[in-house]
């Protein structure tokens, strides 16, 4: 009898100290940091053509970071529902409602993300843009657009200008950081020729971005070479 009524004074100790939070809420609450760490990491550590090229390569061997994202989230979606069904009984509210609000704001930032990788597909990343007007409307908008600066337009020395093929950085250029909007242009995208067209640009990027680093050093030299010259020719001009 004692032995009896010890052991059930154990389990509802155990009972009573049971972690309140379910172990798919930990798992779905960790997926989520773990996906939103990754996308913010990529996104503004790259430019566009290599955060396309981290995100869809291995696409068409359906191997690619995002298919794999989509199928982890659609699995968590499926895992979610079943349980809802199952366990509906012994669930607890304020958890399925969290775990809901998670599965939700997963599917959105996954169709959003899919918009922002393939602009022209279904829903396009114009429909967002024209959401988002909508709901952040505001009286200004300001545009940013890149013109090209010659850092020498009168050089009035007769000391040779620095021959340089990059003044500027690449990634500043659309020639060389070409949205993702001028690469995927068919609603079906992606295609196997958009695909290596990915990869032409982030390899043109590449080299753009070697080249002008080793432009910097050889701008570096110019310029000591350049003090040193116009130290001694200074009086010859109006500086």
């Amino acid at each position: 009898m004692r032995a009896s009524r010890f052991l059930k004074t154990q389990r509802a100790k155990r009972r009573g100290n049971k972690f309140p939070v379910s172990a798919f809420s930990i798992f779905l609450l960790g997926f989520s940091l773990f996906y939103s760490v990754l996308h913010i990491f990529t996104l503004t550590t790259s430019y566009e053509c290599r955060y396309g090229l981290i995100w869809i390569s291995g696409w068409f061997e359906f191997a690619s970071l995002f298919q794999i994202a989509s199928f982890s989230i659609s699995l968590l979606t499926l895992l979610f529902i079943a349980r809802l069904l199952c366990f509906r009984a012994t669930l607890n509210f304020a958890e399925s409602v969290f775990q809901a609000a998670l599965i939700v704001s997963l599917i959105l930032v996954l169709i959003v993300h899919k918009a922002f990788l393939f602009p022209y597909g279904t829903p396009s990343w114009a429909q967002f843009e024209h959401v988002a007007e909508i709901v952040f409307r505001s009286d200004m908008r300001l545009e940013e657009e890149y013109y090209p600066i010659d850092l020498y337009p009168e050089w009035q020395y007769d000391y040779p200008p620095p021959s340089v093929e990059f003044k500027e950085d690449p990634r500043w250029s659309d020639t060389y950081n070409r949205r993702l909007s001028t690469i995927f242009r068919d609603k079906n995208s992606p295609l196997w020729s958009e695909f290596k067209e990915l990869k032409q640009c982030d390899a043109a990027m590449v080299r753009a971005i070697g080249q002008w680093e080793e432009d910097q050093v050889t701008l570096e030299k110019y310029w000591k070479d350049f003090e040193k010259w116009y130290a001694v020719n200074r009086w010859q001009y109006d500086d």
